[in-house]
């Protein structure tokens, strides 16, 4: 290696001594495990006790002399640990992650105890590479460590890899066994992620997302059928209904827990349209808050420029105001009497505490001339909002409807966005389960589900006749047939919307209420001369049987792309590329590295 910079060749304090590695001679040039040094046996311990005191691993979980424990396949710790020492070395010195698969760089790994799987991994990968003759060695490893000690540093100071490495001394410093290693199990990395990664160009799974950056469109006409017209009438004591009730309970009549609570509440917005206001009021208000009431001198200047001086603002006279004052007025009194009456209410709250009825609770809400409600139902929340009737939404984390007992009697509390003030009472509490077949709404859906299912086949039959119809009437034929008396009992109607080439649709599901089978259409195939209507599955999963007919009738071109959005859309696909043949690496190896 005389033709390149060199490193000092005989291992440095603290550097890990690496007898297997012979330049001149090909084959697998990592050695098994060695004792190691004092002072390497220090680092690793400052290691473990980091590792300890963040991930909380015990200092059993490492072995410090000796071989150490397999942690993967049938690499030993102490091996890892050399690996993520040289590597360490090598980052802190460069400033930069190295990353043993490809030239990008990637998330840095960590340092403590998961770091050492990671490394182990490396090793497994570049015992696997040198089986299939792909870890350099003799002239070709020369080769590779002569690039890398003469590339330039990205900082653009002109100095390269050899300059930073050069200057290392004790612990720091790197040798030329050591980083001859490196490099050889990193570029064997390299060398196995180019054979077992045959990507395509492009993966049909990046037909959307590849689309999406295109802004041209094509123009579709579409319509949806329905199976009203077809649905026969289901009686009460169908056959089917309790089987039907059955299947469909978990999944459409499932309910969550309830409470029935009594609810005595002020409402602010009723109280302020009962309050007078003076006149007398109204004045000193306006003469307090004046700036609150300006507007321009003139009207703006539409044609002005966007720096021209604005025109003076005055004040809107009390007439123009009056109205407005009064309202805030009004609504600021009625907040307080709401409040006011509800926390006098809260005054007896530990004597209407566990009552066995409502009955002092409504007397203690007359008394303050609150509101009563009894009998509400409110469902326990998903998001921590309550829904209370006619009163709005509560905050659960301020009511613990659901935390509570029948008996319990909240706080006061506002309703969100400045309603009503109230208390409410647990009157009784439900589990959660499953709605019961004798609610007439239940009893509607299961009727409405078995219409569904006994009408989808004839449905689909008769929609695929009309999508057929269509299509003889060729090009912009799905809205002449919507023209046609034929179409008067399907009650269509035909819109133009722009859609992305890539967009795909799959079939109908054989089953009403099925998962659609089959391959899905591109959009993009319907653009023929002679436009055939697709027949395509609906959005979403309506209660009655429905399908999507679709006819392309134009194209409409898109906004050129500026130079910024063709920059910012190649660099989106090339970290897309790079994911996804990462992922086609690493699921390819996974088969073949040893497993604990």
């Amino acid at each position: 290696m005389s033709d390149q910079p060199q490193l000092p060749a005989a291992p440095v304090p603290g550097a890990i001594p690496d007898s297997g590695v012979k330049p001149a001679k090909p084959g697998f040039g990592v050695p098994k495990s060695q004792q190691l040094t004092v002072t390497q046996q220090i680092y690793i311990w400052l290691l473990v006790l980091i590792v300890g005191v963040i991930f909380g691993v015990g200092s059993s979980s490492l072995s410090l002399l000796g071989k150490g424990a397999i942690i993967s396949g049938n690499i030993t710790e102490n091996e890892a640990i050399q690996r993520s020492m040289v590597a360490n070395k090598l980052q802190d010195a460069l400033g930069r992650y190295l990353n043993p698969y490809m030239d990008e760089p990637y998330a840095i790994p960590d340092r403590g105890g998961q770091a050492l799987r990671y490394y182990a991994q490396r090793i497994q990968l570049a015992r696997l590479a040198d089986g299939e003759g792909l870890l350099p060695s003799g002239k070709a490893l020369d080769a590779v460590v002569k690039d890398f000690l003469n590339e330039p540093l990205p900082d653009g100071s002109g100095s390269t890899n050899y300059t930073v490495l050069s200057a290392l001394r004790g612990d720091k410093a790197v040798t030329e066994t050591e980083l001859r290693r490196f490099l050889a199990e990193r570029f064997a990395g390299r060398l196995m992620f180019a054979r077992n990664v045959v990507a395509p160009a492009m993966p049909a799974a990046f037909i959307d997302a590849v689309s999406a950056m295109n802004a041209d469109r094509v123009l579709v006409d579409e319509t949806v059928l329905t199976a009203k017209h077809l649905l026969p009438a289901i009686k009460d004591d169908d056959a089917d209904i309790q089987t039907t009730y059955d299947r469909l309970r978990l999944r459409r009549f499932a309910r969550g827990a309830t409470c029935v609570v009594t609810v005595a509440a002020s409402d602010p917005k009723a109280l302020a349209d009962k309050i007078a206001i003076e006149p007398k009021d109204i004045e000193a208000y306006y003469q307090a808050h004046q700036p609150e009431f300006t507007k321009p001198a003139v009207a703006p200047d539409p044609t002005a420029k966007p720096d021209a001086p604005k025109p003076a603002a005055v004040v809107k006279p009390l007439a123009e105001v009056s109205d407005e004052i009064k309202h805030r007025l009004a609504g600021e009194k009625a907040e307080k009497i709401a409040k006011d009456a509800v926390i006098a209410m809260d005054k007896d709250a530990g004597e209407l505490e566990g009552q066995k009825d409502n009955a002092s609770f409504k007397a203690a809400a007359a008394k303050q001339g609150l509101a009563v409600s009894e009998g509400v139902v409110v469902d326990e929340p998903q998001s921590g909002a309550l829904s209370v009737g006619a009163l709005g939404s509560f905050s659960d984390v301020q009511l613990h409807l659901f935390t509570n007992e029948p008996g319990f009697v909240s706080s006061p509390i506002q309703a969100d966005g400045h309603g009503a003030w109230a208390m409410l009472r647990i009157e009784s509490k439900r589990e959660p389960g499953s709605r019961e077949l004798k609610e007439p709404e239940v009893l509607a859906a299961v009727k409405a589900e078995i219409a569904a299912s006994r009408t989808y086949k004839e449905f689909l039959k008769a929609a695929e006749e009309v999508r057929a119809a269509a299509e003889k009437l060729g090009p912009g034929g799905l809205k002449a047939w919507a023209a046609t008396p034929a179409a008067a009992p399907w009650v269509v109607t035909v819109a133009t919307n722009p859609e992305r080439a890539g967009s795909e649709y799959l079939p109908p599901a054989p089953e009403f209420g099925g998962e659609a089978t089959g391959d899905g259409v591109l959009l993009a195939s319907l653009t023929l001369p002679n436009r055939p209507v697709l027949i395509a599955q609906p959005e979403g999963r309506p209660e009655v049987p429905s399908v999507r007919l679709l006819q392309v009738s134009g194209y409409e071109g898109g906004k050129p792309l500026t130079a910024e959005e063709r920059t910012r859309y190649a660099e989106a696909l090339r970290r897309m590329l790079r994911a996804y043949r990462q992922n086609l690496y690493q699921t390819e190896l996974s088969s073949k590295l040893p497993r604990n």
